[in-house]
């Protein structure tokens, strides 16, 4: 889910070696890239699962109180960058931001009640299953936690925290021979 530290996760993975794509605007690049955050996947992750039968899912969590605040303020900007001429990145973030919040709003508790939804849907979803790991960025045991659902080996480390606040240009900032393109 987006502000939820979708962006730290994305920094993170490329450090671990994967080819990261934070956002997907292209189809192709899920046979390009190891690792995907973001936008569409909080929308689409049963269809990509189905997809990618094997693929892991790690969802970012935070808590409602603080995941709302975070979210109202970048939203306006935001909602109101959708209004601009559709592109292939605004077309897949409004269809997914639909499916998930349903029409563009500023209903604080309707948001909250539908972010918390998603959570349970989620989880619901891959109950039973060892495909989802769910993590909060702010836990120091996260990085660790990652490290073992990906069965990699013992990485030292942590997760960044980045776009803090009213800052979104975390992943466009970051640099590293592992990120791949959104488009």
């Amino acid at each position: 889910m987006p502000r939820t530290g979708t962006t730290s996760l994305s920094i993170g993975l490329t450090k671990m070696g994967f080819k990261t794509c934070h956002c997907v605007f292209n189809d192709k690049l899920y046979d390009k890239a190891d690792a995907f955050a973001d936008t569409p996947i909080f929308a689409d992750y049963k269809e990509l699962s189905l997809r990618f039968p094997d693929a892991k899912f790690i969802y970012t969590e935070r808590p409602a109180n603080t995941w709302i605040k975070s979210f109202m303020r970048v939203y306006p900007y935001f909602a109101m960058d959708l209004q601009l001429e559709d592109t292939a990145e605004r077309i897949i973030t409004k269809k997914a931001y639909e499916k998930v919040f349903g029409a563009i709003h500023f209903n604080k508790h309707l948001l909250i009640d539908q972010f918390l939804a998603h959570q349970s849907e989620v989880r619901e979803y891959f109950e039973g299953s060892k495909q989802l790991l769910p993590i909060s960025i702010n836990d120091p045991l996260a990085f660790n936690k990652v490290n073992g659902f990906l069965e990699l080996d013992d990485l030292n480390g942590s997760f960044p925290q980045v776009n803090a606040g009213m800052q979104v240009k975390g992943w466009d900032e970051w640099n590293h021979p592992n990120k791949m393109p959104s488009l």
